[in-house]
Order: C-alpha cells, then structure tokens, then sequence
C-alpha cells in the first residue's frame, strides 16, 4: 500500500480511506442464491434464503428473559394474594 500511495502521490491513511469505502455493502436481506442450480423442492426453499437468516440467533434474546421474569414476578404476586400457603406450596413443588 505504501508504494501505491508514494506512486499516487497520497498519504497512505488517505488510500487506506479510499480502499475501504471501495469495498461493496452487503445487506442482510440479499439473497443466498450463488446462481447454481438445483433440482428438487429443496432448492425453492434455498432460493428464498437471505444472509440474515444464516447469522441470525437462535437463542432466546433479552426481551424474552424479561418478559419471563416479569410473568414470575406477577404470577408470585397473585399466589400470594389468592392462595392459601398449602396450595402456594403445591404450585410452586410443581
């Protein structure tokens, strides 16, 4: 890169600059299709991928922990208020 930039006759930092904003945007809802193809109902299906789904999460995110913890917290509450602590006992055994 140094010697593109001293025949170019720029800083270095400024080529650098002008090479990483040549590099092509990828969004993740462009599809994985390579161009190939494929026989089989299988291949309807891969057509519809899109980079999102292959790094997309499968685990549970934040929301759902809260939300989760939200509902143990207001189920807690009602047991304490309705239930009598024989039948509190029961519920929270099981």
């Amino acid at each position: 890169m140094s010697e593109l930039s001293s025949v170019m006759e720029i800083p270095v930092k400024k080529l650098k600059l002008y090479s990483d904003a040549a590099r092509p945007i990828l969004s993740l809802s462009s599809p994985l299709n390579s161009g190939s193809s494929k026989s089989g109902s299988s291949a309807a299906v891969d057509s519809e991928k899109t980079l999102g789904d292959t790094i997309a999460c499968s685990r549970e995110g934040p929301e759902s922990h809260a939300q989760a913890e939200c509902l143990r917290i207001d189920l807690g509450k009602i047991m304490e208020r309705g239930l009598s602590v024989p039948e509190r006992k029961v519920l929270e055994v099981s």
